[in-house]
């Protein structure tokens, strides 16, 4: 047994050092292409085009992509400015269970005794065993 377990532990590490090589590789191709797109864009602003028109059928055009902060921090002040430019905030107003308070609950509920079971059926609650190896990232 002890020979089956070495070697589909070794079996796993291999696959999640590959795994993470893997990662790594995506996660610089995706700075790569953002670098080039920042280039591309550039270009085109310094030189006043719009968009290009390729033979491929593709149109690279130049948009305005806009970004705001809301927040918890931020709430309040956001709240009262829609407030004071349209009367009322309903409209922007979304409540939602938060999913980590009631998985912590869940969670808790189930060390406790209760059964994935005692559960109401819409949750889709299950619980499956995993592995969680501590040293991963320090390990040589």
């Amino acid at each position: 047994m002890t020979d089956t377990l070495n070697n589909l532990t070794d079996i796993y590490f291999a696959a999640r050092d590959q795994y993470e090589l893997a990662k790594k590789r995506s996660d610089l191709m995706h700075e790569e292409w953002r670098a080039t797109e920042r280039n591309l864009v550039d270009y085109m602003i310094e030189n006043g085009i719009k968009k290009v028109g390729r033979a491929d059928g593709t149109t690279p055009m130049l948009v305005n992509a806009v970004s705001i902060s809301v927040t918890q921090e931020n709430y309040d002040a956001i709240s009262q400015w829609l407030k004071d430019t349209l009367g009322d905030d309903k409209d922007f107003l979304v409540t939602i269970p938060h999913k980590p308070t009631i998985l912590d609950y869940v969670k808790k509920q189930i060390a406790e005794g209760s059964d994935p079971s005692d559960f109401p059926v819409f949750l889709h609650c299950d619980t499956r065993p995993t592995l969680r190896v501590d040293g991963w990232k320090t390990r040589q």
